[in-house]
This record gives C-alpha cells, sequence and structure tokens, in this order.
C-alpha cells in the first residue's frame, strides 16, 4: 500500500498547494535536513531533523504538506534549544512509504525534549509493492546511516546525548526498528508472510500485483542489521514480525516495546527478553498518519488509494494516546 500519496496525481499537483504562515507561538519545533552518505542507497540520503527550537529563529512551514495531508507546523532552521538532547531515529509507513509520514509524530516528541531524525524516501515512492520490497532492507541501514551522518556533524554531535539514542518505527518501520535491535528475517518464513489471508498493511498490494514472497533475495533479507548505538526500540504494528528468525529475538539485548494498533495482529515476539506490551485500542493502521486536507479523502478516491486513511474518527485523540504509549519505550 502506498503510504500515501495518489499514485497518479503527480508531484506538480502536491508542490502547488500553498503552505501557511505560523506565528512564532504556535510551535517550539524546529526543522532541517541533513545529507548523510548511504553506499546501500548507491549515493546519499536526507534525513529530516526534528528538534527542540528557541522561540524567535527560523521561518514557519507546514512541513510534508500536498494535496492529501495538511502537514506538521514546524520552524525551519531554527536555533536548536539548549542542552545535550536524547535522541530518536523515526521510521514510518509501509513499502512505498511519502516523506514525513512520522512528521506528526517527530513533532509531538520534539516538544518533549527529543531530537528526530527521519530519513526521507530516495526520489519517488515505486509505483508498485513488489518494486518497493528491498525497502525491507534498506530502512534499516537509512536509520544507522544517519545516525552515524549526525554523530561526525561538529554540531548535532554536541547536541545529542549519545548515549541516549532510541529507535522508533510504525509498520515497516517498526520492522527496521526491531532490525536495529538485532532482529533478522528468516527467508522461509518471510515466504509465509502473506498466506493464509494474512492481513500484512501490504499484503492485500502483493496479492494483486501476483507478488511471491519467495523469489526475494535471501541474502539481503537474512542480513543483520544491528546497530549497538540503539539503546531502545519501540515498534508500532510491526510488519512480517512473524518472519523473524526466533534465534535473533533471542539475542536482542536493547529494551524493545511493542505496540499494537487496534485489531491489527502483530507477532508477540516472546523470545525477546527485554519486552513490554502496548495496544491504541479502537485505532486502526491509518490512525498513525498525520491529518488530511479537507480535499484529502476526495482525492484518495479519484486516486483509487483508500479515503479511509483521510476518514479516521478522533485522529487527534488517538495521536494524543499513541504519544503516551510511546513515550516509556523511549531512552
Amino acid at each position: 500500500m502506498n503510504a500515501m500519496l495518489p499514485r497518479r496525481t503527480g508531484l506538480a499537483l502536491l508542490a502547488a498547494v500553498a503552505l501557511p504562515v505560523w506565528a512564532q507561538t504556535d510551535a517550539a519545533v524546529g526543522f532541517r535536513t541533513l545529507s548523510a552518505p548511504a553506499s546501500h542507497r548507491g549515493g546519499s540520503i536526507r534525513v529530516a531533523l526534528w528538534y527542540p527550537a528557541q522561540a524567535g529563529t527560523g521561518t514557519g512551514a507546514a512541513i510534508g504538506r500536498n494535496a492529501v495531508f495538511a502537514g506538521t507546523p514546524a520552524f525551519e532552521g531554527a536555533s536548536v534549544a539548549p542542552g545535550r538532547l536524547p535522541l530518536v531515529l523515526l521510521s514510518h509507513g509501509g513499502l512505498r512509504a511519502a516523506p514525513h509520514t512520522g512528521g506528526w509524530i517527530a513533532a509531538a516528541l520534539a516538544r518533549r525534549g527529543f531530537v528526530v531524525a527521519a530519513p526521507l524516501p530516495a526520489g519517488a515512492p515505486p509505483e508498485t509493492a513488489g518494486a518497493a520490497l528491498p525497502e525491507i532492507w534498506l530502512r534499516p541501514a537509512d536509520l544507522s546511516a544517519a545516525l552515524t551522518a549526525l554523530a561526525g556533524d561538529a554540531e548535532w554531535a554536541a547536541r545529542i546525548d549519545m548515549a541516549c539514542v532510541s529507535a522508533l518505527g510504525v509498520l515497516l518501520g517498526g520492522t527496521a526498528a526491531l532490525a536495529l535491535a538485532g532482529a533478522r528475517i528468516d527467508p522461509a518464513r518471510f515466504a509465509r508472510a502473506c498466506d493464509d489471508g494474512a492481513d500484512g498493511f501490504d499484503c492485500a498490494a502483493f496479492a494483486r500485483e501476483g507478488v511471491s514472497l519467495d523469489r526475494v533475495e535471501p541474502a539481503r533479507l537474512a542480513a543483520s542489521h544491528r546497530d549497538d548505538r540503539v539503546r531502545a526500540v519501540v515498534a508500532v504494528a510491526p510488519e512480517f514480525a512473524a518472519a523473524f528468525d526466533p534465534t535473533s529475538l533471542s539475542a536482542v539485548a536493547a529494551p524493545v516495546r511493542l505496540i499494537r494498533l487496534g485489531g491489527l495482529e502483530v507477532a508477540p515476539l516472546p523470545a525477546i527478553a527485554g519486552l513490554s506490551h502496548a495496544a491504541l485500542e479502537g485505532a486502526t493502521p491509518f490512525a498513525s498518519f498525520g491529518a488530511c486536507t479537507p480535499r484529502g479523502a476526495a482525492i484518495l478516491r479519484e486516486a483509487g488509494e483508500p479515503p479511509a486513511l483521510c476518514e479516521v474518527p478522533d485522529r487527534e485523540a488517538l495521536h494524543a494516546r499513541l504519544i503516551d504509549l510511546i513515550l516509556p519505550g523511549l531512552r
């Protein structure tokens, strides 16, 4: 599932939507981007940085605003608030995540004193779920690349407490976050991940496209992405969790918090020793996405995408509850 730009609305349409001007008192969230070397992508990636901002600095904007999403208020280029700050590496969305899908989460955490680093998708989202399958092993590498770039940047290295680094992921991003803790995909288990009517977030797209999961490159799929710089992990409804190798889970040392979204089933991962559970009842996966524009649902419907993404009752309240569930799992 494309998470979540309308597949053929066109980037020109998205760019044409004007951004609102925000008063400085409306938010205390700063926003910048950083370039991170990423050999696994054949070059570099851009990383979105969200952080507590000094009042009176930066230029107000709605980050990630387009024809569907309302965007998240922040102050571009704002100065960082004083002090050494904990870091959260954030990945959000299904296989074809759009830029800034997790912006609302990043801003909420920045208001609570965290620096949040969210790697941005490389280029336009792939047209098909099958073409996007490499994201399963590319996204964990993106998160580690972002951490390495921050540690090597003089300004950010002086502002971030590298002893307090957490990984937070939603949907496939949750799978990536668990990979940083040492969880590895078992190719044989992954081949069965969408069997027997499984309702994984991307399984319906695989079925429509006739994608066979047993044809994914096993060596890349099973590779370890463990990053011992990450001291805690929060995974919200991670995809393909049942495909993890139990042996790798038993070796996970970082504390892990697993959060279920409503009735969406998630493998319990009992082999992880430092595991805690929580659930956001009454939520669907769409509740984990940001607010839509007034025309968002109609645009998705016209593009053949599910309008339910923009039709989430009580989204603001669900967002607040999800942040409350996430915070205890961060370092």
